[in-house]
């Protein structure tokens, strides 16, 4: 499965039933964003982009996720950093989003991204967002991807895009 932006992928549903995934990708320039949904528990496996820092957080309110070692809650931002394995385990449906940004990008951007300041070369990392600015990037978020599935015409205009 490569639906993911970027990252290799192996997924294995840990649960009975009909598995059904969704990932919308966009892309506005050097900035790329998903939004993933799977119908079943499930664990999977990535390797990150080599030259992309990720910005991995829940859309929504739900049984947190988790990556590597660490439980992802709705209030937490995950760090990948260019190049890393990591495997992400659900126990539950799940509804997710993502951002990326190159290297060189993120380390410009990172510090209004999320805060504090963000060296990429750091294992995976899991910052306790300031719960008005991550509600502020899911709102975002999903007004970008929503504009993608509904008009996706409008964010091939330069102007739409760089307003996002």
């Amino acid at each position: 499965m490569s639906l993911i932006r970027g990252a290799r992928i192996e997924v294995v549903a840990s649960q009975r039933g009909a598995f059904d995934a969704s990932v919308t990708r966009v892309d506005l320039g050097k900035l790329w964003m998903q939004r993933g949904r799977e119908s079943l528990a499930r664990t999977f496996r990535a390797v990150m982009p080599a030259d992309r820092v990720i910005l991995w957080f829940l859309a929504s309110p739900q049984p947190p996720v988790t990556i590597l070692t660490s439980a992802i809650e709705h209030c937490d931002l995950a760090i990948l950093t260019p190049g890393e394995a990591a495997c992400w385990r659900s126990i539950a449906p799940c509804e997710w989003m993502s951002l990326s940004l190159p290297t060189e990008e993120f380390r410009r951007y990172g510090v209004s991204l999320t805060g504090k300041e963000v060296l990429p070369r750091e294992i995976q990392q899991v910052r306790r967002s300031l719960q008005i600015r991550l509600a502020r990037l899911r709102r975002l978020h999903r007004a970008t991807v929503d504009l993608a599935e509904t008009a996706p015409d409008v964010l091939t205009h330069p102007e739409a895009a760089r307003g996002l």
